[in-house]
Order: C-alpha cells, then structure tokens, then sequence
C-alpha cells in the first residue's frame, strides 16, 4: 500500500512535491495502490517510484519524469503522457488503453502484456523496449522507433507503423494483419512466422529480413525493398510485388499463387525453387509449379529472367 505521507506530499501539488523530490533524491515514493484518476501531475518527477496497481484513469502526466518507475498492473486508460519519460519503466501487464503518448520516451521500458490498444505511440521512441505479448490493436505508431524492440507473439492487428524505423526488431509470431507499415523501415528484423495477411508494406525497407514461414497473404509489398531477404515457405499468394526489388532475396518454397511479380527486380534469386502456384487438387490446371517456368512462358514477365 501506498506510504500516506507520500500520498498527501504529492496531493499538495507538483511544485511542492518537485521539490520535496530534490531535497530527498534517495527516497522510493510509493504511491501504490492508491486511485488517482483524472488527477493534473504535468511535469512531476515520478522517477523510480513504486506505482504498482495504482489507478491513473485520465492523469495529465504530459512531460512527467516515470524513469524506472514500477507501474505493473496499474491502470493509465485514457492518461495524457505526451512527451514524458518512461525510459525503463515496468509497466508490465498495465491497462494503457487509448493512452496518448506522443512522442514519449519509453527506451528500455517492460511492456510485457500491456494493453495499448488504440493508444497514440506516435514519434515515440521504444528502443530496446519488452513489448512481447502487448496488445496494439488499432494503435498508432507511426514514426515510432523501436529498433531492436522486442514485439514477439504482440497483437498488432490494424497497427499504424507508417515511417516507424524497426531495425533489428524482434517480431516472431506477431500478428500485423492488415496492419501499416508503408515505408517502414524494417532492416535485419527478424519475423518468422508472423501473420502479415493483408499487410500494407508499400515502398518499405525489408533488407535482411526474416520472413520465413510467414503468411503474407494478399499482403502489399508495392516498390518494397527486399535485398537479401529470407522469404523461405513464405505463403505470398495474391501478394502484390509490383515493382518490389528481391536482389538476392531467398524464395526456397515461397507460395507466389497469384502474386502480382510485375516489374520486379530478381537478380541473383534462384529461380527454380520458387513455387509460383500450388497444383490446383480440384481442377486440371496445368499451371507451371516453378516461378522460373512462369516467368519464362508469361511474355510479360519473361524480360525479368534476363
């Protein structure tokens, strides 16, 4: 439970309680447990306090200091924490639902199963961030960082990770079903397994990525860079690579029934171990099997074999 004295110091106001934080640098606040909904806490120091299962429905804490704060389990639904620091917080399992945090720093924070669905992480900056098993749905990441985050087995269906930089981002299992993800950059991440079914990656960066056994179906990958990418028993089928570059990229049992491959760039691909259409059980469809057999009897992709 939370300390009394520290729960009537901070209901006297930021001010006094910014300063009573100065002269006592060695002192944990606790604050847990207690119910601060709707409370105005702009710029407060909050660094390191104990804040575990505390209620902060609605809080203004825009520009407040929660460096290695510990909010497990606490509720901040609907707060306000625009461009505050959360640099290594512990808000592990907590309620962050339509939370607004534009432009917040949450380096190294644990988000572990936290709820963020419809949350603003906009601008955000989420490197080295534990976010494996959160809940994104709907949330807006766009121009994020979260290079070498941890998003593993996360539900990021309908995410906005436009322009979001992913570099090294650790995405396993994931499911970004029909999420956005136009010009990300995505570089040497790592998301096998993932579900990108439906998936908007016009124009992204997806050099030296791991997609192997991923499902991107009816994925867009228009103009997308795709160097040296593992795309190893990918499910591609009514993709969309129009215009994408696989220089070098690895097809070993990738499913391109009805992929869109108008000009796309295969220098350096190994052609014969591609399948360019899963044999059709319900019909006599005589279809080539290989995407080179394809690409060699369709006039208008056979220019991409030289």
């Amino acid at each position: 439970m939370a300390n009394p004295e520290h729960l009537s110091l901070l209901r006297q106001g930021v001010d006094q309680w910014n300063t009573w934080r100065n002269q006592n640098a060695d002192v944990q606040p606790d604050l847990s447990q207690v119910n601060l909904t709707q409370i105005v806490l702009e710029g407060v120091n909050l660094s390191h306090a104990n804040l575990d299962g505390s209620i902060l429905t609605g809080a203004n804490l825009t520009h407040a200091n929660l460096e290695a704060a510990s909010l497990k389990e606490a509720n901040l639904s609907g707060a306000e924490l625009g461009d505050a620091n959360l640099s290594h917080a512990d808000l592990t399992q907590a309620n962050l639902l339509g939370i607004y945090l534009k432009s917040a720093n949450l380096s190294g924070a644990n988000l572990r199963a936290a709820q963020l669905n419809r949350s603003d992480l906009s601008r955000a900056n989420l490197t080295g961030a534990n976010l494996q098993e959160a809940f994104l749905s709907g949330a807006d990441l766009s121009n994020a960082t979260l290079t070498q985050a941890n998003l593993s087995n996360a539900d990021l269906n309908r995410a906005d990770f436009s322009r979001a930089t992913l570099q090294e981002t650790h995405l396993q299992q994931s499911n970004l079903s029909y999420a956005r993800l136009m010009g990300a950059k995505l570089n040497q991440s790592n998301l096998e397994q993932s579900n990108l079914n439906g998936t908007r990656l016009n124009r992204a960066d997806l050099s030296d990525v791991n997609l192997s056994n991923a499902d991107m179906t009816s994925a867009d990958l228009l103009g997308a860079k795709l160097h040296r990418t593992n795309l190893t028993q990918v499910d591609l089928t009514n993709a969309n690579l129009s215009g994408a570059n696989l220089q070098d990229a690895q097809l070993e049992g990738a499913i391109l029934k009805g992929t869109n491959l108008e000009g796309i760039s295969l220098e350096g691909v190994n052609l014969d171990v591609a399948i360019a259409t899963e044999a059709d059980t319900d019909t006599e469809d005589d279809t080539p099997t290989d995407l080179k057999s394809r690409l060699e009897q369709d006039e208008e992709l056979s220019d991409f074999l030289i």
